[in-house]
């Protein structure tokens, strides 16, 4: 065997001390690369990811401050609106309000003037009247015939007064259930309550009244059976009856 050459079990060990020294190693070294590459590329990522999530978590917060702003500001405009509508709602009714007034004041006045024009008119016709023959000698005849019927009244009493006057009295009675009984005429004397019964209650009552047909009048009023009655005398003036 030549000295430049190997054996066999030399070379075999020339190549486990290579794969020894330099393949693994590099084996190794190569793996931690990729796990520091894999490690910085995860982290690299990661933190890609987190700014940009930052980045949108910003910009969607952004969006929604605006978003409430418009919101708020949609809402300032419509109470604004809704404001500015009421106030043209009441400014509208205030309006009607005194358009009414007014009509009622113009109306008023129209009618102070109509009752203005309507007194110097009736001053006017007045004074016209007054101021004609015709009417006061209408209105003296009148005068003249009230002042004679008076005399005449006056003389009629003066001649009862002077004639001899006598009275008799009769007597009246009334009860419950009857009808009211019809006394004297007034003109020839007076009645009055003598005697009045019965329980008085209630609306129950008794009473001697002139009627409009010129006479005396004995009524009672009561609800139930209270024995209720009443007696009235008449005084009748003889010489002093109806002519």
């Amino acid at each position: 065997m030549s000295n430049d050459q190997l054996d066999p079990r030399a070379e075999l060990l020339i190549r486990n001390y290579m794969v020894r020294a330099v393949a693994i190693p590099g084996v190794i070294i190569s793996l931690l690369a990729f796990l520091i590459g894999f490690f910085v590329n995860k982290l690299a990522t990661q933190e890609a990811y987190n700014d940009a999530y930052e980045t949108a978590n910003q910009e969607v917060f952004d969006l929604i401050g605006e978003v409430h702003r418009y919101r708020s500001s949609a809402e300032e405009a419509a109470t604004l609106s809704l404001e500015a509508r009421r106030k043209a709602q009441n400014a509208q009714l205030e309006m009607q309000q005194f358009l009414t007034k007014a009509r009622d004041s113009a109306d008023q006045i129209s009618t102070l003037q109509t009752i203005l024009a309507t007194n110097d008119l009736v001053k006017d016709v007045s004074q016209n009247i007054v101021n004609r023959d015709d009417f006061k000698r209408t209105i003296r005849s009148q005068i003249e015939q009230v002042v004679s019927d008076q005399n005449q009244r006056i003389a009629a009493i003066e001649a009862k007064l002077s004639q001899p006057v006598n009275f008799k009295i009769d007597t009246w009675s009334w009860r419950q259930g009857q009808d009211s009984k019809r006394l004297i005429p007034v003109d020839e004397g007076f009645c009055f309550l003598t005697e009045v019964r019965g329980d008085f209650e209630g609306r129950e009552r008794v009473r001697v009244r002139m009627r409009n047909d010129g006479y005396w009048q004995l009524s009672g009023i009561a609800d139930r059976d209270r024995g209720v009655s009443a007696r009235a005398a008449c005084v009748s003036l003889i010489g002093w009856g109806r002519q």
